[in-house]
Order: structure tokens, then sequence, then C-alpha cells
């Protein structure tokens, strides 16, 4: 399974990346919102990770833009424990699930399975 990760943060970036790498999918990241959304035109992956806050393009708009141009693969949101808001928000613009920050290596396997992805 081939997954974007879309992070400003090149921690957050550097850490999803391996997670999913460790789980057997192959990686490409994203350093903001436009980036990501051109990768994911241009080349489309089976899945697609954005963080929600970024400063050129956020998430809710990386996932309506992408909704829009036809991108029928499943989108997961990067969002806190406690971001009940963004949940709500992520969804109502298109994504499947929210992948809950920090990062834990169980529930994004969880997740993939529900994908048919690695895991």
């Amino acid at each position: 399974m081939k997954v974007l990760v879309v992070d400003d943060d090149a921690v957050s970036r550097k850490l999803l990346a391996k997670v999913f790498a460790d789980l057997g999918c192959e990686v490409d990241v994203a350093s903001g919102g436009l980036e990501g959304l051109e990768k994911a035109i241009l080349d489309p992956p089976d899945l697609l990770v954005t963080d929600w806050v970024m400063p050129d393009m956020g998430g809710g708009d990386l996932i309506r833009s992408l909704r829009g141009a036809g991108f029928d693969r499943p989108i997961w949101f990067a969002c806190p424990r406690d971001g009940e808001e963004n949940l709500t928000e992520g969804l109502d613009a298109g994504a499947q699930a929210p992948v809950h920050k920090p990062f834990d290596r169980d529930e994004i396997a969880g997740l993939l399975a529900e994908v048919g992805g690695a895991g």
C-alpha cells in the first residue's frame, strides 16, 4: 500500500512515515498541504494522511480540494486525542478516520487492516 504523509512538522512527518514503513507500506511525504495536493493528484496514493493545522493549506482545505478533484481514496487526518472539534470537521470535509497524536502503531495498524492495507 502506498501512503502519502502530509505534515509541515518534520518530526511528526518522520515519526508517522516510520510507523507506516514499519507496517510494510511504501511511504512518500509532503511538507505541506500544497505539496501534498500536487503529489496526490499527480501520483495518487492508496491512502493519504494529513496533519490538520499547516500554514500553507490546512488539512481541511486539502481534503476538500482533493475530494473536489475526484480523489476517491481513503484520507485520514492527524489530530489530538482531545480534538473533538477537529474530528467533526475532518469527517465533514470528507476524511474517513482520525489518526490520534501521539501516534500509536497499534491504532494505525488497526485502521490499515480496515482499509485492506498492511498491518
